[in-house]
């Protein structure tokens, strides 16, 4: 029996996906490419020769064939407007795939498309924060990426889904922050009904992490309306200030924080608010109090009188990480009131001769940092800052690093890209957990000061093939958020993050696959 002979067009899709698990880079992705382009000049041609056959190629047992017809798929969407309708169906069905990769990939794919052709993406909101829900805390969080991407894209279009967020978010917090932490990013005002929610989970936090995540959302929505602050946010933060939870005590010192810096009006109230809090007992809540009293003012000027005293005070705490916070934070008093912190420096220079390496280790940043605001205030000393910095106490540079990662969470645009410099060279540090805090303050930066980030994607790129599995994951995420948009980046990461797809670790895999779903 004769076996029906192929039309040329089908065999030359055929040839095309044979080469698309060939294991030279180029000649997978080239016949990506080609594919890509038939269905922009033909798109039939597609529907009825590569279409019928997709189920079967996102589910082959090679997953050079599944990653490539991924790849396929994505460029077919937004290249080849006619066959939207055909291939979305097929992009949230990976969402329920077995493989981590296909679903993270399919999850930033569909991102994307909200923000270009948000029709197609409206129906399926629902059914995807639906995969909230799931079990599997992997696939649960796959699926946050989805939604997070979505409502960063276009968050009008996570109206309907914000009922089922609200529901899980004490349920699945280490899921569903992850969601409102990046939505708030476009759009504070999108977690206003999350507020009693994300208190919550402040109240029973039991580490600094989960009440510092449920705050950042929360700080981010202090910069809306002073009619929203001081109706919604306020009257249910200033409670917590005096919570018997230190974690949930520190967390408001931080939103209360953001209240301050965002609208100045209200920056005298929460001063006094916040003061009692430089004084409380425990070490975590002194060490927000610290680097947000300094910070309030930046934005008034005029309340630096009542804080340097605390400030100088406590330099001299019983606590490095106190003493840490104080010190970064004054250069924020520099910024607005120059001679107020003339006040100060005396004691931070005095600090250069302590016989303890971190006490002079913070004093050596401290007046680095207020040298780039006001350089003459510094210059005298300027040998001791060097050999103070050099010495590099892992222990103050543990305390830089999360305190760049804290202030990192909002920037202030006006002089924070100062610490850009800093975070960098945090990057080549030897331990690990200040390499991953530096990573991931360079990704909450990228809105603010993107060419400046990007400066560091060289770096970045070494740090794939970091030991450390932490570090591969947060560095090619950031890496996805960082090139997205932006040719030349795209280029440099692109081999990077197609080679990690073969790394040992499926977590890592999973890490690259996100990202190639932001650029490809």
């Amino acid at each position: 029996m004769f076996r029906k002979k192929k039309n040329p067009e089908e065999e030359e899709l055929d040839s095309l996906i044979s080469r698309t698990k060939s294991e030279n880079l180029q000649e997978s992705l080239t016949a990506v490419s080609m594919i890509v382009e038939k269905g922009s000049a033909s798109p039939e041609t597609i529907r009825r020769f590569f279409i019928p056959r997709l189920s079967s190629l996102l589910n082959d047992r090679d997953n050079r064939i599944r990653t490539r017809t991924a790849f396929v798929v994505s460029g077919l969407i937004f290249k080849s407007p006619d066959l939207r309708h055909d291939l979305v169906v097929f992009m949230f069905n990976l969402l329920k795939h077995n493989d981590p990769e296909m679903r993270v990939y399919a999850g930033m794919v569909l991102g994307r498309l909200s923000a270009v052709a948000p029709e197609f993406v409206k129906p399926l909101v629902v059914p995807v924060a639906e995969l909230l829900r799931d079990r599997d805390q992997v696939r649960a969080g796959n699926a946050s990426f989805a939604v997070a991407e979505i409502g960063s894209k276009s968050p009008s279009l996570l109206h309907d889904a914000i009922p089922i967020i609200n529901e899980l978010l004490t349920k699945k917090p280490e899921v569903i922050l992850n969601v409102l932490k990046l939505i708030s990013l476009k759009d504070p005002t999108i977690v206003k009904d999350s507020v009693p929610k994300l208190i919550e989970i402040m109240e029973k936090a039991k580490s600094l992490d989960y009440s510092w995540e449920a705050s950042i959302p929360l700080v981010r929505l202090s910069h809306a309306s002073r009619e929203l602050v001081e109706g919604l946010m306020v009257p249910q933060i200033e409670p917590l200030l005096n919570h018997q939870n230190k974690f949930a005590r520190a967390g408001a010192v931080y939103v209360m924080g953001g209240v301050g810096t965002s609208h100045p009006s209200l920056a005298k109230d929460v001063l006094q608010k916040l003061s009692a809090k430089a004084s409380d007992w425990e070490t975590v809540v002194r060490t927000f109090a610290a680097f947000t009293l300094a910070r309030i003012c930046y934005g008034s000027p005029g309340l630096a009188e009542t804080v340097v005293p605390q400030l100088t005070r406590l330099l001299s705490d019983s606590s490095d990480t106190v003493r840490g916070a104080a010190s970064i934070g004054l250069r924020y008093i520099a910024a607005g009131s120059p001679e107020r912190v003339k006040q100060i420096t005396p004691k931070l220079t005095e600090m250069l001769k302590d016989r303890d390496q971190i006490v002079r280790g913070v004093a050596s940043i401290g007046l680095r940092l207020i040298s780039k605001v006001v350089p003459d205030l510094a210059g005298m000393v300027v040998d001791r800052i060097s050999d103070g910095i050099a010495e590099g106490n892992l222990r103050v540079r543990r305390g830089a690093a999360f305190a760049f990662q804290m202030i990192s969470s909002y920037p202030e645009t006006g002089i924070d890209r100062d610490l850009l410099p800093e975070i960098a060279k945090l990057l080549e540090d030897k331990d690990s957990e200040v390499k991953l805090r530096a990573v991931l303050s360079l990704l909450n930066l990228v809105s603010s000061f993107p060419d400046q980030v990007r400066a560091q994607v060289p770096r970045m790129l070494e740090l794939l093939d970091d030991k450390d599995v932490p570090i591969r994951i947060n560095t090619s995420i950031a890496l996805g958020y960082i090139a997205e948009d932006h040719k030349e980046m795209k280029d440099m990461a692109l081999p990077r993050l197609m080679a990690l797809l073969e790394d040992k670790n499926p977590a890592v895999r999973a890490a690259a696959a996100l990202s190639l779903g932001k650029l490809i």
